[in-house]
């Protein structure tokens, strides 16, 4: 337990704004969980961790193609018999494997919320035909959602029953699952950016806990239990449960699929470009947030959680730090931020141009040629101008 860690997370936490930030690190000289930021959240409070519930998706057909339950290459179409007529191609054929590397040329599905059910996703997946198989991938929670309706075919139980006998189980996981958060939970909340008035950036507000689709990005968990999944996909030796899934974690490291943006997309996880070694995700869930870094060849594994939507770049860049320091730089923690509220300035994003300016204590926000617009409140990852117009950034 490095008092400089700890210190480091509290700093952290109180720059951007996280109600609660936990975190989970292994080594392989041992594993911590920190409970952060308030200390009275303690290392056993559930957070909904998003997108890092692709990975648990993953490991659960992993697991079940290694008890020969699943064939991992079969045709998609032995369990949902449709989806080949939505491809552009009607000579090949969709296999389980291009819905787990997400080339299956299916679309992202964003802001989905409940468990959509099977007629439901025939509809979202029709209304996105034809379909185009193959590189560069195409990160889609649609698949991944389709992938819970295959889980559910093959053992003949609810999909979190199915994952919970898989993985949770031979883990004595009891605090990660899906649906209602367990108690003590870590309460949603929102990002309100660059709400005029504030001294920083982000602004959290509390939300209401919404439910997301579960195999995509439903699932919750603690700090302290995620370590013990992190040490289950690392290599063996140092007890158990260290490297119990470690052969699961391999089989999903050969579909990682090249794509658009350059950083390669795997199964619930995504590599640079360059060092496939080198694996992370960052996730959102309605309110909460996530980041993974993993590198198995060096036993190392890094999760950090906190309630606020729209953190997970920060957590991100957190998990990263932590993993220079443990690589022996003594400057990892020494972090410089800029000064509360000043984000007036030139950004872009690919073809996207955002100016944002001050006047006094006011901000104004424009995208490309538009005419400054004053900000009023900012939730998710948009700006709601005072009209009631909404605009990405």
């Amino acid at each position: 337990q490095d008092p400089r860690v700890l210190h480091f997370l509290q700093r952290n936490a109180a720059w951007s704004t996280l109600p609660n930030i936990s975190c989970s690190i292994l080594a392989p000289g041992g594993a911590a969980s920190f409970p952060s930021w308030p200390p009275a959240a303690g290392p056993h409070v559930a957070y909904k961790v998003g997108s890092l519930a692709k990975l648990v998706t993953a490991l659960t057909l992993a697991d079940l193609e290694s008890r020969r339950i699943v064939d991992l290459d079969c045709p998609a179409s032995r369990y949902i018999p449709w989806l080949d007529a939505c491809l552009a191609d009607p000579g090949r054929q969709l296999r389980l494997v291009d819905l787990l590397a997400h080339t299956a040329g299916l679309p992202r599905g964003l802001l989905l919320e409940g468990n959509p059910g099977p007629a439901e996703l025939r509809v979202l997946v029709e209304a996105a035909a034809p379909l185009r198989l193959g590189v560069p991938a195409r990160y889609s929670n649609i698949g991944y959602m389709l992938l819970g309706g295959v889980i559910e075919a093959v053992t003949g139980l609810p999909f979190a029953k199915a994952v919970t006998a898989a993985i949770m189980a031979p883990l004595g996981l009891v605090s990660t699952g899906y649906g209602a958060l367990p108690k003590p939970s870590a309460a949603p909340h929102e990002a309100r950016c660059f709400v005029p008035g504030a001294r920083r950036v982000y602004e959290p507000a509390p939300s209401a806990l919404r439910q997301a689709p579960r195999a995509a990005m439903d699932l919750h968990t603690t700090a302290v239990e995620f370590a013990v999944l992190l040490a289950a996909l690392l290599p063996g030796g140092g007890g158990w449960p260290r490297g119990r899934f470690a052969g699961h974690l391999a089989r999903l490291r050969q579909l990682v699929a090249p794509a658009a943006d350059g950083a390669p997309l795997g199964p619930g996880f995504r590599t640079e470009p360059g060092r496939p070694g080198l694996m992370f995700e960052c996730a959102e869930h309605f309110g909460h947030s996530a980041a993974l870094l993993l590198v198995p060849a060096r036993g190392m594994a890094i999760a950090v959680f906190a309630n606020r939507a729209s953190a997970s770049a920060e957590l991100a860049t957190i998990a990263g730090s932590l993993a220079r320091h443990l690589g022996g730089d003594e400057e990892a923690l020494m972090n410089a931020y800029p000064r509360p509220g000043a984000v007036a300035g030139a950004y872009a994003a690919g073809a996207e141009r955002l100016a944002i300016t001050r006047a006094g204590p006011r901000l104004f926000a424009a995208f490309g040629d538009e005419a400054p617009s004053p900000i009023a409140y900012v939730g998710g990852r948009g700006f709601v101008k005072p009209a009631g117009a909404r605009t990405s950034y």
